[in-house]
């Protein structure tokens, strides 16, 4: 079978991964291709006409081929009937859980990181659901243990920061805020009549609405529990739905993130520590210990003893905790509700991982950082157990199963 690998942005990590899936079907002896752009829109962000304009030329091309998989996109309308559409959904706000099967035949399959809206998905598509995680690579056959830094957190820092920071009133009128965006981008209208998405919330983080929203999220949302409640949001009013969809993912990486760096920032004077992402200079911009510029994830986790993981929906088997065991990091992460996703399922909390929460995370880092056989131990025995049951071979046979 011929495949074509499609990312969801033009970034590192969606190609590296898919680069990495693509090695193991051709393994296989089938052939796969991987874009460096996506191409189809985005449903959930409703922003994609640069996409089409660059990408049309290859729906011709795709069209030839036997199985069209992309990461975050449904099957595209113009796709061949008789091409197989694999939709890889790795984020998945609220809203979109209700939708996001809506244009499924015989002809397509979904995977998914976590359970999205499992009872109204599989009521509404009839169809059982798949689970894809990222995979093992086990490039370094013998990674250095001992590192350099100490203890690093790697991600991304959402652009709520810049709300909490600039401390805006929050008596600004959402309505007369909301005219005003729609005098400046008159795009906003069709929007509101075609029930998308908004796109950027910074214009109304001041006003009531938003306030309003922030109070249900906060008490909603307990930190680093790996749960998000969705909230009920099919029934609401337009505005108050799109503010409560961003926030429900937004503010949980906030808040988690907030916690981490807090505790990083507390033992960077006695251990070496590094922070790296987006948005984290920004936020913090006098901490010594961030990261400023591009580096890839790995290359930080080659050089640290200890990687802080933390996933808002509790997912474990993310691809940032193979990598950081394929470097020969130590990983912590917090405790989540148990689903297909969850590290839990794969390693033995403790032994090859360690397992923190809100309260007790400076005294895990600090136990694991002076019992350095264990953890190197710990180590090991997570790479043995990821080689043998989540490589990228893994991840292809299961597809290919599917596929049969």
């Amino acid at each position: 079978m011929k495949f074509v690998l499609a990312p969801n942005l033009e970034g590192y990590n969606d190609k590296n991964m898919l680069l990495s899936l693509a090695r193991a079907i051709e393994k296989k002896g089938h052939s796969a291709k991987v874009l460096q752009s996506p191409i189809s829109p985005n449903p959930f962000i409703h922003d994609s006409s640069r996409f089409f304009k660059k990408q049309k030329e290859l729906h011709a091309e795709i069209n030839k081929i036997d199985v069209l998989l992309q990461i975050n996109r449904e099957r595209p309308d113009w796709l061949n009937k008789n091409c197989i559409h694999l939709s890889w959904f790795q984020d998945v706000a609220p809203i979109d859980g209700y939708s996001v099967r809506s244009n499924v035949s015989e002809k397509s399959l979904e995977y998914f990181f976590r359970p999205p809206r499992e009872r109204i998905c599989q009521e509404s598509a009839g169809r059982p659901l798949r689970y894809l995680f990222g995979g093992f690579s086990d490039k370094k056959q013998n990674p250095q243990l001992v590192k350099d830094i100490d203890v690093n957190l790697v991600g991304y820092f959402s652009e709520l920061f810049s709300f909490y920071q600039d401390s805006i009133a929050t008596d600004k009128n959402t309505y007369v805020t909301l005219l005003k965006e729609v005098v400046r981008k008159p795009k906003i209208i069709f929007s509101y009549f075609l029930n998308q998405p908004l796109q950027n919330f910074n214009k109304l983080y001041g006003t009531r609405l938003f306030s309003e929203c922030l109070e249900i999220v906060k008490t909603d949302y307990k930190p680093l529990c790996g749960a998000v409640s969705d909230g009920n949001l099919l029934n609401m009013p337009y505005i108050k739905k799109q503010i409560l969809n961003y926030l429900y993912v937004e503010y949980p990486r906030y808040v988690d993130r907030s916690i981490l760096f807090e505790k990083v920032n507390n033992i960077s004077e006695k251990y070496k520590c590094v922070v790296a992402g987006p948005n984290w200079k920004k936020a913090y911009p006098k901490s010594p210990f961030i990261f400023d510029g591009f580096v890839s994830d790995k290359e930080i986790f080659s050089k640290s003893n200890i990687t802080i993981h933390n996933n808002s929906h509790g997912l474990g088997l993310h691809q940032r905790v193979f990598d950081a065991i394929d470097e020969g990091s130590f990983v912590l992460m917090h405790s989540s509700p148990r689903h297909p996703g969850c590290l839990e399922n794969a390693l033995e909390p403790n032994v090859h991982f360690g397992l923190y929460n809100a309260d007790n995370l400076t005294d895990t880092i600090e136990y694991w950082l002076s019992n350095p056989k264990k953890r190197i131990n710990g180590v090991i025995e997570a790479r043995k157990i990821f080689a043998s049951d989540h490589s990228w071979d893994k991840r292809a046979e299961q597809i290919l199963d599917d596929l049969s």
